[in-house]
């Protein structure tokens, strides 16, 4: 096996810790608006969420971020209800200029965050209603805004654009509370992600293209979405899911084809397991054409044990799974994936008397056959500071972290064979 360590600087902001040097390989194309810090308590910072990357531009929704503590007495601030919007961005980091592209609803304590995907370079945006029964799919493609009404108050859970225009929607009634990992003080105060109640309903619509309407497909779902980006994937003709493995740790991954129409035409493709890691939960999952890989991890929320990652990939082509990487020595969070490999963030979890703060450390790259393994160091500083997304389009790997994206060249990732 060959490991390659680069360390490259990026500047992020959030927490404590010096400023990192200018970047060298590393581009920002991207980052949050600073307040002073005399606004930290009433709503007004924000950090990225849902983003997606076109062949010309990312997509983002940013929200409102409030401390847990420091607001008053060491308590947190009042987050309330806020309005958020749909932001374009230029990718070459040529114009940092944004422009808003339209409403994404609301958020406040314990919703369901609105969704971004992109085909293309065209955005579709999905938001839960204000009365909670009713989710929007705005579709850029057809400026055309898709109502989906819900029986249980489902929130968005994934979204999804498939080559053919196609676009899915992942919704889901939970039986507790929400976990959000882009929260720049993630893990602190949540609970255990590994043990987790499957949602009461998990339910998958597609929208044809220059469609009006979803139409869901009437399968039995149980998505696993707290710990990952999006627990759904879409290649040209199937539709991937992470879901909760009954009565066990751990969690499944299945696929369906799009014309699916029963239970019977749902395949399980393979699991990740407590038996591989103690407290194992799932941190990402894409799909191409020829494969899905999909990634888990030491659950962060769960004291007491040290980091953990495993990879795996299910080969369409051969129909054989393999496991790409399997670690001790860091935990691992998000997963994309090109032709040859498979991309992932590396990170940490710092503790400070039970306060705990997952921190970026850089982003990894292991081929198919899981011989080579390259690793990025970014040089992002502070306590909550660091990438914890990785994407990869037009030749870059995008690194999300809070508060910045920055862009690395894929080619910059290979042939610097320092050993660690």
């Amino acid at each position: 096996m060959r490991v390659a360590i680069v360390t490259l600087a990026l500047a992020g902001c959030f927490g404590a810790g010096g400023v990192p040097a200018a970047p060298t390989k590393v581009t920002t194309i991207y980052a949050v608006p600073a307040v002073p810090a005399s606004q930290q308590c009433n709503g007004s910072a924000r950090y990225i969420g849902d983003v997606a990357f076109g062949s010309a531009h990312g997509y983002l929704i940013t929200l409102p971020y409030v401390p847990t503590t420091g607001c008053g007495s060491n308590t947190g601030g009042n987050q309330g209800v806020a309005a958020v919007e749909l932001t374009a961005f230029d990718l070459t980091g040529a114009d940092l200029a944004t422009r808003s592209l339209g409403s994404a609803g609301s958020v406040g304590p314990g919703t369901e965050l609105p969704r971004v995907a992109v085909g293309g370079d065209t955005p579709a945006w999905m938001f839960q209603e204000a009365q909670m029964n009713k989710l929007t799919v705005d579709l850029g493609t057809v400026d055309t805004q898709i109502a989906i009404t819900t029986m249980m108050g489902d929130g968005p859970a994934g979204l999804a654009i498939a080559p053919d225009g196609s676009t899915y929607v992942a919704s889901i009634a939970r039986t507790n509370g929400t976990t959000n990992f882009e929260d720049p003080q993630y893990p602190c105060c949540g609970f255990g992600l590994s043990s987790v109640n499957p949602p009461l309903l998990s339910t998958i619509s597609r929208i044809a293209p220059q469609g009006t309407a979803a139409v869901a497909y009437g399968l039995p779902l149980s998505l696993f979405c707290d710990s990952l980006d999006s627990c759904l994937a879409v290649n040209t003709s199937a539709v991937f899911t992470m879901e909760h493995v009954a009565s066990q740790g751990g969690a499944r991954v299945r696929m369906f084809p799009t014309t699916a129409t029963s239970a019977g035409d749902v395949v399980e493709l393979g699991q990740l397991t407590s038996d591989e890691l103690h407290h194992m939960i799932p941190v990402g999952m894409a799909a191409d054409d020829h494969g899905v890989a999909f990634a888990g991890a030491q659950d962060p929320t769960t004291f007491g044990y040290g980091p953990g990652c495993v990879i795996k990939r299910y080969d369409l082509d051969t129909h054989v799974l393999s496991t790409l990487l399997t670690t001790a020595s860091f935990w691992c969070q998000d997963l994309a994936v090109d032709e040859h490999a498979a991309y992932f963030t590396i990170t940490d979890v710092s503790s400070n008397q039970g306060d705990q703060r997952m921190r970026g450390i850089g982003i990894g790259r292991v081929s198919f056959d899981g011989a080579t393994v390259d690793t990025v160091r970014l040089g992002m500083e502070g306590l909550t500071a660091g990438p914890r997304r990785v994407f990869v389009a037009g030749g870059f790997v995008y690194a999300v972290d809070p508060t910045v994206i920055g862009r690395i060249a894929v080619d910059d990732l290979t042939g610097q064979d320092i050993v660690p």
